[in-house]
């Protein structure tokens, strides 16, 4: 069996969800919500002590109910129901490279806890949670980068997209397509003797990838890795990362040249699937295999 370092679990940036567009909003202030007491463990952020606000800000906007016609938990469930009107990378009304902080701060703060920045380099990094919507999504959270004055990146989870996305490996893939790269990371020595795996799908055209982690399936000597069981190992959907196409990077540099954080990743880890799987899967098989709920195939890896 090929052994590697001892697991590490990766430090996640979450934060928490943004509100898309909306109509004319005149508000003299707004002031976030306080902060539930119950913040994501994996939430691993330096909180400023002051929330931000706005004062006198006018901004236009497309779409939905003015947004001070809404209750707070009413404002989150309609761009929770809709995903703001818009379609990845565009996060709740909140496009990488397209929408200015100002706009998307101001969302932010009207609905939930603000909290940052934190700077990597030219990279400002804020986190926001909402509480919860629904008791079994836990706490909703997204992190927002942003380089010179425009949300350039946005991390969260599948789930907290909108609500009736399908976020299994089948309906992730028919979804966003073929992937443009698929990378993975063995890890076999554990304390509990089970082998497990990190995997990405990664768009950089389109500027997003998601990533999860399951068991390996282990018979004798051989290892394979069964990417429909999706939830096998950690019973939470996919982590996503939206970014502005227009920020290039090959993913071992993805982290630290776009975002200023290599977001815990131990890139040098992580081996393109077609090289380690025994059959050489191209990124087309692998689509046309997975994107089938009914598959129960499982890929040799060495």
């Amino acid at each position: 069996m090929k052994k590697k370092n001892k697991a590490f679990l990766p430090k996640i940036y979450l934060i928490s969800l943004l509100l898309s567009g909306c109509t004319l909003l005149n508000t003299p202030k707004i002031n976030p919500v306080e902060t539930s007491n119950q913040i994501l463990q994996t939430l691993e952020w330096n909180k400023s002590e002051t929330p931000t606000t706005f004062t006198n800000i006018e901004i236009v906007e497309k779409t939905m109910t003015p947004v001070n016609l809404l209750s707070r938990e009413q404002q989150l469930m309609q761009t929770y129901e809709t995903n703001g009107g818009c379609k990845l990378p565009c996060y709740w009304g909140i496009t990488p490279g397209e929408t200015s902080w100002d706009v998307a701060s101001m969302f932010v703060s009207s609905i939930g806890a603000l909290f940052g920045p934190v700077y990597n380099g030219e990279v400002a990094h804020y986190s926001a949670d909402f509480g919860t919507l629904e008791g079994e999504l836990g706490v909703m959270s997204a992190g927002y980068y942003v380089k010179n004055g425009k949300v350039i990146a946005i991390a969260t989870r599948c789930d907290w997209v909108r609500q009736d996305l399908d976020y299994s490996l089948s309906g992730l893939l028919k979804l966003l397509g073929v992937p443009e790269e698929i990378w993975i990371r063995l890890v076999t020595e554990t304390q509990t003797d089970q082998p497990y795996y990190y995997m990405v799908l990664r768009y950089p055209s389109k500027g997003l990838y998601v990533e999860w982690n399951g068991n390996v399936k282990v018979e004798g000597e051989t290892l394979s890795v069964c990417p429909q069981d999706i939830l096998n190992r950690v019973p939470q959907a996919p982590w996503l990362v939206l970014w502005d196409p227009a920020e290039k990077a090959p993913f071992r540099e993805f982290g630290l040249k776009v975002l200023g954080d290599d977001l815990g990743k131990i890139t040098n880890e992580y081996e393109l699937f077609e090289n380690i799987s025994v059959d050489q899967v191209k990124n087309e098989e692998f689509f046309e295999m997975y994107s089938v709920i009914e598959t129960k195939t499982c890929i040799k890896v060495e």
